[in-house]
């Protein structure tokens, strides 16, 4: 498959699961869910992806005071929001699947850290109200990847 499709798919998947659960519809999610839906990963399953995708969040950590509140936009499975709540007053992990966030808010919990279901390309979050953003493998996959970039700048 080339390369343009693998996005497309992964695009096409991330879309089905935009929108708000209906009457009587699954909103508790297994790994597989998580997992099946695009390029996720785990911190269980460990291994070279892993540290390497790990590493950009201890490199974002060297960055972040214990002072600031933080936004891990597209957080997916959720490890990485949890690295940097190890130093940051506030972190708040966003991601548009349902079943991303669930199995966040299941697998990390401190006083200190949140997950929120919604779009990288519409935050819901007041302007001037962050400290830091991050957004780790994410532009790619979006449709409007500048609305991304707007809505970190703000």
């Amino acid at each position: 498959m080339k390369k343009t499709q693998s996005f497309q798919r992964i695009r096409a998947v991330k879309k089905k699961s935009a929108r708000s659960p209906r009457k009587n519809e699954k909103t508790d999610f297994s790994k597989a869910d998580v997992i099946n839906e695009g390029e996720r990963i785990l911190e269980s399953e460990g291994g070279s992806l892993f540290q390497e995708h790990a590493q950009r969040y201890y490199f974002a950590l060297k960055h972040i005071h214990p002072n600031m509140e933080v936004l891990d936009c597209a957080c997916g499975t959720g490890y990485g929001t949890k690295i940097l709540s190890g130093k940051a007053k506030k972190v708040t992990g966003v991601d548009i699947s349902p079943a991303a966030i669930a199995f966040c808010k299941k697998t990390y919990q401190a006083v200190n850290l949140e997950f929120q279901k919604g779009s990288a390309n519409a935050l819901k979050i007041r302007s001037e109200s962050l400290d830091v953003f991050t957004s780790f493998e994410t532009i790619e996959h979006i449709p409007h990847p500048e609305k991304l970039v707007q809505e970190a700048r703000r």
